[in-house]
């Protein structure tokens, strides 16, 4: 694939994700919500629940309604922003558009960080 093509890709790639991203904060903002399946199915808040909420409140400059939310909510921003980096990269080196085949230390801590988090906010 010529470079062109890349960057035609990582471009309507990018511009997918932002409009998709625009879509479901507008929807939220009126109202219509995304609902949690994992919540809906066993009743317990998984560690995203509260998202869409923390999105909004950050999109409104609201830092304390942000983290009333969802405290883990930029960190949660900051590893997909990671995985999407890490992937481009990736793709652009012609390596495929691919994460890893192994999970370095970032990923454990983040997986445990969030099990961790999942757990605390059901038992408090």
């Amino acid at each position: 694939m010529r470079i062109n093509n890349k960057k035609r890709f990582i471009f309507i790639l990018s511009l997918g994700i932002v409009l998709v991203g625009l879509l479901f904060g507008f929807l939220a903002y009126k109202g219509i919500g995304v609902p949690c399946i994992f919540y809906k199915l066993t009743g317990l808040k998984c560690a995203g629940c509260g998202n869409t909420r923390a999105a909004i409140a950050l999109l409104t400059l609201d830092f304390k309604g942000m983290f009333y939310y969802n405290p883990l909510f930029i960190f949660e921003m900051l590893y997909v922003a990671r995985v999407y980096i890490v992937c481009a990269k990736n793709y652009i080196n012609e390596l495929g558009f691919k994460y890893h085949l192994r999970p370095d230390a970032i990923d454990i801590i983040f997986l445990v960080l969030l099990i961790l988090w999942t757990v605390i906010r059901n038992v408090i």
